[in-house]
């Protein structure tokens, strides 16, 4: 068929392609004359099938519907307007150039990724700065966005003055090949489409953020631990903002910054009470520390960082001759309570309840010793054989670093047996009492002091299979140097 599209007078010309067509056209056979043009197919547009043209109210040696070529001309001979009627000549098979179909594919950030991101797509990567502030605000879009293959995607932090330290991408269907780099030093990135969904998977900012924080207990001092330096923070005023932030968000305290007259933040308090500083920075540049103390944070002020500084952060005082656990990493070790050494960052500190623990002379295990030589009449060789003495205490009351170290107060069990073959033993003739000791500290509960055992009483009986259970307590230590040999003493009642 012929589609009929207005062309434009530029579009049209003589026959010699150099002047405007002829406007009029003589009327009737007897003026016929030569008629030429010349059609040029305009931008935009394109053929459809072979062109033509075709003409009404007119008549011509060549038949209407004659081939046309763009910009060759077209020359008809004993051309004539018929009368009466408009001369109208129709170019026909010209179409609109349709704008090729385009893919476009995802641009997407993965839930894990916090850092706030803006995206901008264009045809060729920036260089520098200068580049980059050249893209113009209204191009910068949240994600998802979508851009075909070959696109420059360039990806800022959506903060203004923040710069992106870490940025990764990668193909959504974790197929190789694409990644992103860095635009100078800039902290922008930019990478290039591909033919497949991305995701991004990684960003981090050069932002400091607070990881772990401590208020004093009279509001004075605040410290705060961040996941990267914070030297560039010197001054009340910008380190207020971040402190505030944090001890209104993680703490059930009401943190308030304090200004000037002039609206300069000079200060700040936390339930109204005046903090006289703040620390904050990292571990690794800026030596600020996180260490637990019983299960509460501490983070040190970037120069006191001693086992006693931590411990005096906890309003814990320590004790002379007692331990406390430390905990790096997977590894227990015994610190000496007043030990003033340096700590490592996210070191766990066990005072138990600032009672302290106590050294033990076991290594493996937790001995005991019995001494009968005072139960002549029961506890004999031939009634019982040499007594089998086995401690147990808790787990979580005890922990091994070469020596076993035991929590001031832990309780611990003496299981007391027959020699193995004896059978079973039947008290007769004396009632058994216990006392239990150490060397070098002493133990609490009922045989801290000789009592009778009500299991070996007399009619009782004594095993080598279950025998009786003597519980006590580890109460003190004399020195550093631990308690040793744990002893039960048997006697007989009078």
């Amino acid at each position: 068929g012929t589609t009929e599209t207005k062309i434009a007078a530029a579009d049209i010309k003589a026959a010699d392609g150099t002047s405007a067509a002829v406007a009029k056209m003589a009327i009737g056979e007897a003026n016929k004359a030569a008629f030429g043009f010349t059609y040029t197919i305009p931008a935009d547009f394109e053929a459809d099938g072979s062109l033509k043209a075709t003409y009404t109210g007119m008549t011509a040696t060549e038949a209407s519907g004659i081939a046309v070529t763009s910009g060759t001309a077209v020359n008809l001979t004993n051309a004539y307007a018929d009368g009466g009627k408009v001369v109208k000549i129709v170019i026909g098979n010209v179409k609109a150039t349709q704008a090729p179909e385009v893919t476009e594919y995802n641009v997407e950030v993965a839930s894990a990724v916090t850092t706030g991101l803006k995206f901008a797509v264009v045809d060729t990567a920036p260089t520098n700065q200068a580049g980059i502030d050249a893209i113009a605000a209204d191009e910068w879009k949240d994600a998802p966005v979508k851009a075909e293959k070959d696109k420059v995607i360039v990806v800022k932090a959506a903060a203004n003055g923040v710069k992106l330290t870490t940025f990764t991408v990668a193909n959504k269907d974790y197929s190789a090949g694409t990644s992103a780099s860095q635009i100078s030093t800039t902290g922008v990135w930019q990478f290039t489409m591909p033919a497949k969904d991305v995701i991004v998977t990684n960003a981090v900012d050069d932002v400091a953020k607070v990881i772990h924080g401590w208020v004093k207990a009279d509001g004075s001092v605040i410290n705060l631990q961040t996941d990267k330096t914070a030297a560039s923070l010197t001054t009340m005023t910008q380190k207020v903002p971040l402190a505030v932030e944090w001890v209104n968000a993680n703490t059930s305290y009401t943190a308030v910054a304090v200004t000037d007259l002039n609206g300069t933040i000079t200060g700040m308090t936390v339930n109204g009470l005046p903090v006289t500083s703040i620390n904050i920075g990292d571990a690794t540049t800026d030596s600020v520390l996180y260490v637990q103390v019983d299960g509460k944070d501490v983070v040190t002020d970037g120069t006191n960082s001693g086992l006693d500084d931590v411990l005096t952060q906890a309003g814990i005082t320590s004790k002379a001759n007692y331990f406390v656990k430390k905990t790096t990493g997977t590894t227990d070790s015994a610190v000496a309570f007043n030990d003033t050494g340096n700590l490592a960052n996210s070191d766990k500190i066990d005072t138990n309840a600032g009672k302290g623990w106590i050294k033990t002379d076991g290594t493996t295990a937790i001995t005991a010793t019995a001494d009968v030589t005072a139960a002549t009449n029961t506890l004999t060789d031939a009634n019982v054989g040499t007594l089998v003495l086995t401690v147990t205490v808790a787990a979580d009351d005890q922990f091994a670093d070469t020596d076993t170290y035991v929590k001031v107060g832990a309780t611990g069990t003496i299981n007391v047996k027959a020699a193995s073959g004896k059978g079973e033993y039947t008290v007769a003739g004396k009632n058994v009492k216990a006392l239990i000791s150490v060397t070098g500290g002493t133990v609490g509960g009922s045989y801290a002091t000789a009592a009778a055992v009500p299991e070996l009483a007399i009619g009782e009986k004594l095993d080598d299979t279950t025998g009786v259970n003597l519980t006590f307590t580890f109460e003190t230590e004399a020195a550093a140097a631990g308690v040793s040999a744990l002893k039960v003493t048997f006697t007989e009642a009078t």
